[in-house]
């Protein structure tokens, strides 16, 4: 999912990298998901990736099970 912000003009696309955070979360029926927030050149928010690592369909991130590790 890639994200729009309001009244920011991207510049021209020279890449993008992860954020330093390491997420995990759960999907409705408990499988293990990792969202990755992914930054533009100006580190601005561009993408949220999420991997649901069993490779079936995402269902309901829940987002009440969000941990964070920095």
């Amino acid at each position: 999912m890639g994200f729009v912000i309001s009244g920011y003009e991207r510049a021209p696309y020279e890449g993008q990298h992860a954020y330093p955070v390491e997420l995990q979360m759960q999907d409705a029926d408990g499988a293990e998901l990792t969202p990755i927030l992914q930054a533009d050149a100006s580190d601005r928010l561009l993408e949220l990736e999420i991997i649901r690592w069993d490779g079936a369909a995402l269902i309901s991130p829940r987002i009440d099970s969000l941990v964070c590790y920095a």
